[in-house]
């Protein structure tokens, strides 16, 4: 069984995982985070979940109809850019940092390219004295070392999709 097409403006694309790979992720990264949202609450710790929207958004859903008690879940939306060899955050919306101090943080987001957004979400979460931060990924940049609560599926090519050639048509 092959890969889904799918169509962006007029190309024809293949996505890089089937539903099966990504259920696989989706399974094994509960179970992670099932061991460890565990622990934490034996040390008497609160977890907060702290999803980066928008991409975070369908992967921690997943994640989350797993679980059967009710989660912490903040949403963060961030947006970076690079101009002049400089790379900028802008910061839409991020959670009151009341919520979070003292607590353990699990960051989450689907795609782990360059690292620069979950290194700024760690840096700024340890500036605001939490307990600690961990983040899951769906799928994660071959090459890029990031330490995960998970195993993410990896990209291997510079395609986030394959483009797929399509026969040309003569009128």
């Amino acid at each position: 069984m092959g890969r889904k097409q799918i169509v962006i403006q007029g190309e024809v694309y293949e996505c890089l995982f089937d539903a099966r790979q990504v259920e696989t992720v989706v399974c094994s990264t509960y179970k992670r985070l099932r061991t460890f949202v565990d622990d934490e609450k034996k040390d008497g710790a609160e977890v907060i979940f702290l999803v980066l929207a928008n991409g975070g958004n369908w992967f921690s859903q997943k994640l989350f109809s797993l679980f059967v008690e009710p989660l912490h879940v903040e949403y963060a939306l961030l947006q970076s850019y690079e101009n002049d060899a400089q790379s900028n955050m802008d910061v839409v919306s991020f959670p009151d940092e009341k919520f979070l101090c003292g607590k353990s943080i699990v960051v989450i987001d689907d795609i782990l390219d360059s690292g620069k957004t979950m290194q700024w979400v760690v840096d700024y979460l340890s500036s605001k004295k939490v307990k600690n931060v961990h983040s899951i990924v769906l799928c994660r940049r071959q090459g890029n070392q990031t330490p995960t609560l998970n195993e993410p599926l990896l990209i291997e090519n510079d395609a986030w999709f394959e483009s797929i050639p399509q026969p040309t048509t003569h009128a």
